[in-house]
Order: C-alpha cells, then sequence, then structure tokens
C-alpha cells in the first residue's frame, strides 16, 4: 500500500502502465513473470490516476494477476467468499497476524495473495472489511527499509504494493520470480526519479533486460 501524492500533470501523454513519458516506456523492455501464488491486486479507484501506482504495473507483468477495483461510487466489492478461503491470505502489516510462509496453507495448496493497493487508510479500511467476512490476514517477514522513493511522507517501513509482492514471493520460496519483479522495480524508480531530476524532460531510452 502506499500513502498519497500527485496525479499526473494534465497534457503530459504518460504510459497508463508504468506512468513514464511515453517516450521512454519501459513497459517493452520487462518479461512476463510466472509465479505459482496467485495475485490479486485490490487498487482502490483514486490510486489508479497517480503516477506513483505500482499496482497496475505489477498486475501487467504477472501472468494471471488479477486487478479488481474498488472505491467507485455505486460499486461493491465482493470477495468475501474468496478471500475466506483457507488457500487465500490478505497481506497487511497487522502485528498479531500469521507470518507469510508455505506453511501457512498446508503441503499442495496453491497460495491466493489479496494486496492492498491505496493509501494506508484505504488499505487498513478494506482489510477490516476483509477480515469481518473471515479473511486471514498475513504479514511479510521483517526485511530491510522499502526502496520506494516516489511518495513523500512514506516511512521506510511501509513497502508499496509492488515491493510487497515480489517480497510476498521470496517469503513463499518464489526465488526466480521475486527477483526478476525486483529487478523490474528498481529500474522503474530510477528511471522516475532521474526524469523528476531532469525537470520533466525525458530520460534517454532504456536498454533491454
Amino acid at each position: 500500500m502506499e500513502p498519497p501524492d500527485q496525479t499526473a500533470p494534465e497534457g503530459r501523454e504518460r504510459c497508463p502502465v508504468c506512468h513514464l513519458p511515453a517516450v521512454c516506456c519501459l513497459c517493452r523492455h520487462w518479461p512476463r513473470v510466472e509465479t505459482r501464488a496467485r495475485l490479486a491486486v485490490l487498487q482502490h479507484a483514486k490510486d489508479a490516476r497517480r503516477v506513483s501506482n505500482t499496482g497496475r504495473m505489477l498486475a501487467s507483468l504477472v501472468r494471471g494477476a488479477g486487478l479488481l477495483p474498488y472505491g467507485l461510487p455505486g460499486e461493491a466489492l465482493d470477495i468475501g467468499a474468496l478471500a475466506a478461503r483457507p488457500e487465500s491470505a490478505i497481506l497487511f502489516p497487522k502485528e498479531e497476524a500469521a507470518e507469510l510462509s508455505p506453511r501457512l496453507f498446508g503441503a499442495g495448496a496453491v497460495p491466493t495473495l489479496f494486496l492492498l493497493d491505496g493509501t494506508w487508510s484505504q488499505g487498513a479500511r478494506l482489510a477490516r472489511r476483509l477480515m469481518r467476512a473471515g479473511g486471514r490476514v498475513a504479514r511479510l517477514p521483517p526485511g530491510p527499509p522499502g526502496r520506494y522513493r516516489l511518495r513523500r511522507g512514506g516511512q521506510p517501513s511501509r513497502l508499496c504494493t509492488f515491493e510487497a509482492a515480489f517480497r510476498a514471493l521470496r517469503a513463499l520460496g518464489e526465488e526466480e520470480p521475486a527477483a526478476r519483479l525486483e529487478a523490474c522495480f528498481g529500474q522503474w524508480v530510477e528511471r522516475h526519479l532521474e526524469f523528476r531530476a531532469r525537470g520533466g524532460r525525458p530520460p534517454p531510452p532504456s536498454a533491454d533486460f
């Protein structure tokens, strides 16, 4: 989940997935990543418009990942039954939550992870709602500070949706897809920071992966 920032300036053409200027879009360089775990990104409608949002990018990279919007007027996210399944877990840093590991799901189970994509307050409200419907919350194992530096007011202990996803996969023993996603994430952050440092002028195109 991610603290708030500003939406993209009007009149600036950006890729709708990586949110970079179209002339230096990274999407064509990124691989499609296969994971054993199923990932479902629960994306708040307001966060989808922010250039620093990572949920849409994650869903586009991971084959089979779902992107489920919520927070739209008159539309409810009805996934309580799915979140309550024994093979499902809602990723949220609740102190009393069980630590994410393969043992949490049992031998042979294919985990489904629900990733909350929005501000911390939006994510906390949704997590509570899913818990009331019987959903189970899991937290990530302890790790280094987050490397996400695109939003003001964030705390090093808080991770964006994309970073939480590859750390979750690593906790489940999926090292190869986690490493590939982490490489994409690092390049994306650096490209955005370079773009800001250049005063909005696009950096040179990226080399292929």
